[in-house]
């Protein structure tokens, strides 16, 4: 009986409806009031995803689904860094803001009698974050605005694509400065698309073109000349440096 009583009487957590309108989930609004609870101690956090499921009782089907809702918000930036990688969630104050100022007035115009009266004819009120924009200039307007504000990838992501650049630049003098945004957003999907951290990036970077004594990675030098070749052909290399270094190891 003691047992239950400590059980029943564990530390709750806080669950915010309006969360749950904002993901269009209940597991998304649970997953986003607990994180929103994390953002008020530190802008930015980190979290493994046991962490979460053990304080939420999520189970991991759902933490999955919940987890791809999260990463759809404009004011949350998820990423993974680190070695092993690590799951981080950061909170850009300033769109949040933004954000629940056209949530409460598409909230307030929703619940208007005059919305009312429309609705009853077939009309439809959503959410700014709804994908549903059919029809509603002030959502799409601001929803634009949102992604144009958005900072798709870190300053972490945009260093590594400069370091790839340098390496470049080192044995192609006449390269011309690429478009950062886009070389950047590249190492971006290389870590949360693909499940590669940063350190790795570098290090395999490094490997292609450093000698190194293992690893001849001449014939890459000549083709990796873009963080988007670099993403594409990663899984390769990586492969090849592998075998290099397995054979190294056989030969000792």
């Amino acid at each position: 009986m003691k047992q239950l009583f400590r059980e029943l009487n564990q530390k709750p957590i806080a669950y915010y409806p309006v969360y749950r309108k904002i993901t269009g989930s209940t597991t998304g609004g649970i997953l986003l009031s607990q994180i929103m609870y994390w953002f008020s101690k530190k802008d930015k956090i980190f979290k493994t995803d046991k962490e979460i499921m053990d304080e939420t009782l999520l189970t991991k089907k759902e933490m999955e689904n919940a987890k791809k809702l999260i990463k759809k918000l404009d004011f949350i930036t998820v990423s993974r860094e680190g070695i092993p990688a690590k799951t981080y969630y950061e909170i850009d104050w300033d769109i949040f803001e933004n954000y629940m100022k056209n949530y409460l007035a598409n909230e307030e115009t929703c619940n208007s009698d005059t919305w009312k009266q429309v609705s009853t004819n077939g009309g439809n009120c959503t959410p700014p974050m709804v994908e549903s924009n059919k029809n509603n200039n002030f959502n799409t307007e601001n929803t634009t605005e949102r992604k144009s504000k958005k900072k798709i990838f870190t300053s972490e992501d945009l260093a590594v694509a400069q370091y790839l650049f340098a390496y470049i630049k080192a044995i192609y003098a006449s390269s011309k400065e690429p478009n950062w945004d886009e070389w950047a957003n590249e190492i971006r999907l290389l870590r949360e698309q693909d499940d590669k951290d940063l350190e790795s990036i570098r290090n395999l970077i490094d490997l292609i073109f450093k000698d190194n004594g293992v690893y001849d990675g001449s014939f890459w030098r000549q083709n990796i000349r873009s963080t988007s070749k670099l993403r594409k052909q990663y899984d390769q290399i990586a492969y090849q440096v592998s075998l290099a270094f397995q054979n190294q190891k056989s030969v000792k």
